[in-house]
């Protein structure tokens, strides 16, 4: 769910298409599936952070205004300051950071700003008892956090005039949790830890700590021993006694005392575990931050004008394309569909998979393979690989047109996943594959014309791979029935199961009897809404019109080919009927669109917590998708809206005064979208030439980039550290981090922080490529020269210049450290462009380098690593990436199969692991590629997660050596900005909701009065 703006694009969006191919201003959602050329899933054009209704920037920092000053006693001699003066202090500092929490062991950015001055020296106390200082202007640093815990991070700023900033005025805690090895070695107790009786206590005050074993150690044999406390500060605080407590006690409390002569600042104490199995002990930590003079309350807050209503104002020009889950694909859309359809299972706030507890019961009862299932009905509901759901009995369709309400059934879950699955194999932006490929065996494109390739959609197959009310799976006590799937028919075991259920694109559950009654009766011969459980007589080429009517090039929702739109429903694009805690009251299409409360919703009644609510706040949400941001700034400046949009260009002007008057907060999400450039293997000389200005003239070969120097030499000639401080980050607030490989930043563990991505600025990494390509002499030595440059077009999006600024210092780069040997032309054309180009043939791609992105439709490394690595896929089809780098000379560039037979893992490691550790070579680089792809295939369907991990891990590795894309333009940070009586951290900050820029209504809470 990306935004589809190129970086520095401030003129659209904060919602924007998924994987559609639409517009700039309407951009595509994630990713593509199934390794096949012709699955074109989703290009996304670069995403632009804007601070939007939809998931923004977590600010850790004061917005109190300049004048909550204090004057100091002592002088500042600050050699900058004109001579010796009275030193101020002015808490007006902020500290943002692109996520509200993280996990131990990763990575964390924060940058830090001012309302007056300039910056000279910034000290960040991160309340672990590290400090990092750094100099200069661009207040920004890393840090990673090694243990759990709630931490207070505090900055101190001297400027240029030697006054001192800090956030003294507000601190916010920055919650960490365990990391992924941490969780699955299993011999740990997970735990957490409150400052029970206040947050901030002055110098010679008590407070109480509470240390709470959340759980203890899932391993067996394992048990707590002991739990305690330790202050890290010295004398400056002490403990009360006693402050350990063996036995396997679940809770312990202490009494820590701050010094008389303490400072104001942050002071931590650590909460521990010890556990042990008699042999082996293993410990846990939890780290508490003690606020001494630090204000960690918000500044007083305004109440809502319309309290229960929600205006927001987002700057997506044109609008959604379309309100029907089974074919809408961009985030516009999404965003209607998620608060009015329901899912079987929802994710659980911002865990997303793949364990059943990352998910919490939406249509469903409970989730397959949780404890609840068991509690309820005796079994977990997931055997092997069938999936059961039984159907909520409270839930209940709702048609704001006739006001009346049907329960739902099993038939209707059918009858959903049966039109999603009838569309999966459309290649022009539609969500079927992404359920569809885990129930679907693979097809043949041979085949009835190929519209059951690559998966086999026929009747048949879909109707045996969804069965409803199975007595052998369905419990008896299940009043509305259940709907179990087969996910071993498609041939494989998917473990990201779940994942794909959760989505509410393809995902999302129509009324059967409403649908059918609106047009897809005649798209769906043979098939009714009563309650038997197999359809039958229904032929395997009988819903092929649809097929042919979707099918075509340009077709969607207009008509303009194959069959008439009403074969599929055009009424179903904006008309909504479904069982979400919203209906649809209104909608214009383009233009706006509101959503109230379903009158006959009753929640999840359950005891257990992640229910879906009963009751919220907020009843009646307005939403102007704007062409412009001037409306919604007004709205905010006037204290009318709730929330709205505020694009870069804006942030000094409005964003920011706004904060520090604290008007307004904002929120990050993280965002999973990326974005990066593509090297095509083997690209069209004459086509390419077509797109140089009038007087150059190309004399690159078309297998320049085959050459593997080269490409290092280009990956590491770009200048990271600079753009993602001139560029990536606006007035202190980043937009996008720096990352690497194919698996975004903050997916699960499988991003691979054990590789050294280039994130520097060029110089002494790319020269040893530049000599490399030298002394190789192959096809870069032999085509670039000094004397006679090797020229090319670089392919970027018309209408982005901060973009055409970014890539305009790359190639300066390339120039300079290649001495004028290679000469790559910027050149900006339409974003649709790109992607039609990027699907052409091997050997027919006109682009030699060009720029596109991808985000998610589910949040696994399947989503990304098959489109962007595997053979013949999304990009590496018309990238001719495996015929470029000479393998399977044997077998061609079909996919890989993978090794695991039927998801049972024989614990094994392929024999291409060596090459993590192995020296890549242009000789030897299709034998890397080989191996790369092989751990792919089998790291999909591993079942052992802590293996599959390690498997992606590995192919990472061979990637990095590979050079195969540079990621320059950075994964998106997805944010909010919200009137300041909105609980910021009440937006959906889960990775694939919020952070693709979209909003669920029923979560959102106001800030107590």
């Amino acid at each position: 769910m990306a935004a589809s703006t190129p970086p520095g694009d401030t003129t659209s969006q904060s919602a924007a298409p998924k994987d559609d191919f639409l517009a700039p201003s309407k951009a595509p959602k994630g990713g593509g599936g199934g390794g096949s050329k012709t699955l074109i899933g989703v290009i996304i054009l670069v995403v632009v952070m804007v601070i939007a209704g939809a998931g923004t920037y977590f600010a850790l920092g004061g917005f109190a205004p300049a004048t909550s000053t204090t004057t100091t006693s002592g002088t500042d001699c600050h050699s900058n300051a004109g001579g010796c003066k009275q030193s101020v202090t002015y808490h007006d500092a902020s500290i943002f950071s692109p996520f509200t929490s993280a996990s131990a062991l990763s990575p964390v950015s924060f940058t830090a700003t001012i309302l007056t001055g300039v910056i000279e020296t910034s000290t960040f106390y991160f309340g672990d008892g590290t400090t990092t200082v750094v100099q200069g202007t661009n207040a920004n640093v890393q840090h990673t956090y090694t243990g759990p815990g709630s931490y207070y991070v505090f900055v101190s700023i001297k400027d240029t005039s030697g006054n001192t900033h800090d956030n003294l005025n507000k601190v916010i805690p920055f919650k960490v949790g365990p990391s992924f090895e941490q969780v699955q070695a299993g011999t740990i107790a997970i735990l957490s830890g409150a400052n029970v009786t206040s947050d901030n206590v002055k110098a010679g005050g008590t407070v109480t700590l509470q240390g709470v074993v959340q759980s203890p150690p899932s391993q067996a044999g394992w048990a707590v021993s002991k739990v305690g406390f330790v202050s890290t500060n010295g004398t400056a605080v002490s403990l009360s006694s006693p402050s350990s407590f063996s036995g396997n006690t679940s809770s312990a409390q202490v009494t820590a005392t701050v010094g008389s002569t303490a400072a104001n600042g942050v002071y931590s104490v650590v909460f521990y575990a010890n556990s042990t199995n008699g042999v082996t002990t293993a410990n846990s930590t939890f780290t508490m931050a003690i606020g001494v003079g630090v204000v960690v309350q918000p500044l007083p807050i305004a109440k809502s004008p319309h309290p229960g209503t929600m205006d927001v104002y987002y700057l997506v020009p044109g609008g959604s394309f379309s309100e029907d889950p089974g074919v809408d694909y961009e985030t516009a859309g999404y965003e209607p569909i998620v608060n009015v359809f329901q899912t079987l299972i929802s994710y659980n706030g911002s865990l997303a998979g793949p364990y059943p507890t990352d998910y919490v019961p939406n249509l469903a009862t409970c989730v397959p393979g949780s404890s609840l299932c068991t509690q309820l009905y005796g079994n977990t509901l997931q055997s092997g690989d069938n999936y059961t759901f039984v159907i909520n009995p409270n839930a209940e369709f709702y048609n704001p047109s006739t006001k009346s309400s049907a329960n739902v059934f099993p038939m209707d879950v059918l009858f959903s996943y049966v039109r999603t699955c009838m569309f999966a194999d459309f290649p022009y932006g539609n969500p079927g594959w992404i359920q569809c490929q885990s129930l679907l065996p693979y097809g043949s494109s041979s085949y009835d014309s190929g519209l059951h390739y690559p998966y086999n959609s026929t009747p048949t197959n879909i109707l045996n791979a969804i069965q409803i009310n199975n007595s052998a799976f369905c419990p008896s006590s299940a009043t509305n029935g259940c709907v179990t799937f087969d996910t071993q028919y498609s041939g494989n075991y998917w473990p990201d199961f779940l994942e794909f259920v959760a989505d509410p694109l393809g995902g999302g559950i129509l009324d059967c009897n409403y649908a059918m009654s609106v047009g897809m009766s005649s798209a769906m011969p043979g098939f009714s809404c009563g309650s038997h459980t197999d359809p039958t007589g229904i032929g395997d080429t009988a819903w092929d019109g649809v097929s042919l009517g979707m099918g075509s090039a340009g077709s969607d929702y207009s008509g303009t080919s194959g069959q008439p739109v009403a074969n599929w429903a055009n009424t179903l694009r904006w008309s909504m009927v479904g069982s979400g805690p919203y209906y649809l009251a209104s909608l214009t299409p383009g233009t706006s669109y509101t959503v109230m409360t379903n009158p006959d919703w009753k929640g999840t009644t359950c005891s257990w917590s992640g229910c879906l609510p009963t009751t919220f706040p907020v009843n009646t949400v307005n939403v102007v998708w704007e062409a412009s941001a001037t409306q919604g700034e007004a709205a905010l400046e006037n204290g009318q809206a709730d929330i709205a949009t505020v694009p870069p260009t804006d942030f000094s002007s409005v964003l920011l005064p706004l904060l520090h008057g604290g008007k307004v907060g904002i929120t990050s999400a993280p965002g999973l979208s990326v974005f990066f450039t593509n090297f095509d293997m083997s690209f069209n000389p004459v086509a390419a030439q077509s797109y140089l200005p009038a007087g150059t003239t190309l004399n690159a070969p078309a297998t320049l980039f085959q050459d593997l120097a080269f490409r290092q030499f280009l990956v590491h000639a770009f200048p990271y550290a600079t753009v993602q401080s001139q560029y990536n980050t606006v007035d202190g607030i980043p937009l996008y981090q720096l990352y690497g490989g194919a698996i975004p930043i903050g997916m699960g563990n499988y991003y691979p922080n054990n590789i050294s991505w280039d994130m520097s600025d060029p110089g002494s990494g790319a020269s040893p490529w530049w000599a490399a390509v030298q002394s190789e002499n192959g096809i870069a030595a032999k085509a670039c020269l000094p004397s006679k440059p090797c020229v090319f077009p670089f392919l970027s999006y018309a209408g982005a210049p901060l973009q055409d600024e970014v890539n305009g210092a790359w190639v300066t780069e390339i120039t300079k450290l290649s001495g004028g040997a290679v000469d790559a032309v910027p050149v900006d054309i339409p974003f649709i462009n790109l992607v039609i180009n990027s699907f052409a043939a091997p050997g027919q791609n006109p682009m030699p380098m060009y720029e596109l992105g991808w985000a998610p439709d589910y949040p696994d490394p399947t989503d990304y690593v098959n489109p962007i690595y595997m053979p013949d896929s999304t990009y590496t089809y018309g990238d001719a990436l495996c015929e470029g780098l000479g393998m399977f000379t044997t077998m061609g560039c079909a996919p890989h199969t993978s090794n695991l037979a039927a998801g049972n893992y024989d614990g094994a490691l392929p024999a291409g692991w060596v090459w993590t550790n192995a020296t890549v070579t242009t000789a030897t680089q299709g034998t890397a590629y080989t191996t790369m792809t092989t751990l792919l295939a089998d790291a999909a369907f591993d079942t052992n997660l802590q293996q599959r991990a390690l498997l992606y891990n590995a192919a990472e590795h061979i990637a990095q050596q590979l050079g195969i894309f540079v990621p320059n333009s950075g994964q998106a940070i997805a944010g909010w900005t919200t009137a300041s009586w909105i609980v910021g951290s009440s937006m959906n900050l889960n990775p694939t909701i919020g952070g693709g820029g979209d909003s669920t209504w029923y979560t959102v809470q106001y800030v107590a009065s």
